[in-house]
């Protein structure tokens, strides 16, 4: 039974002394409260700007990839036609050289429509 009497006793001294601590630390705890969320309103401020700062650079970042692109893809077309262009001289060089080589039987070729069937009026046209 003794101990039984022990354990309210300290209960109750505990629970005395915890309220007397809670109502006395209560103005304290606010303020603890009230400039925890001060720094908590500054933190995300801080965070906010920074994410905003991030954002911005980001922006110029990709900004300045894509006038790469655009100048690659530039450079890019460019070589294409001018291949294009070294081609289509090349063609007409080689076709120049035939068809100035052959200039006299290609005519006769493309009237007869069958090269078969214009061997003779190609060999007549020769002859004459």
């Amino acid at each position: 039974m003794k101990r039984g009497l022990r354990r309210k006793r300290v209960l109750r001294s505990c629970n005395s002394k915890s309220v007397r601590r809670s109502s006395s630390l209560t103005p304290i705890l606010q303020m603890q409260r009230n400039t925890g969320a001060d720094e908590i309103e500054k933190f995300i401020k801080f965070q906010d700007e920074e994410m905003q700062a991030f954002v911005a650079e980001r922006d110029k970042l990709i900004k300045a990839h894509e006038k790469k692109m655009v100048g690659m893809r530039e450079r890019h077309w460019q070589e294409e036609v001018e291949l294009e262009k070294e081609f289509d001289a090349e063609l007409s060089h080689l076709m120049e050289k035939y068809t100035l080589d052959g200039s006299k039987s290609m005519p006769a070729i493309l009237d007869c429509g069958i090269v078969g069937e214009c061997d003779a009026t190609l060999r007549k046209k020769e002859e004459a």
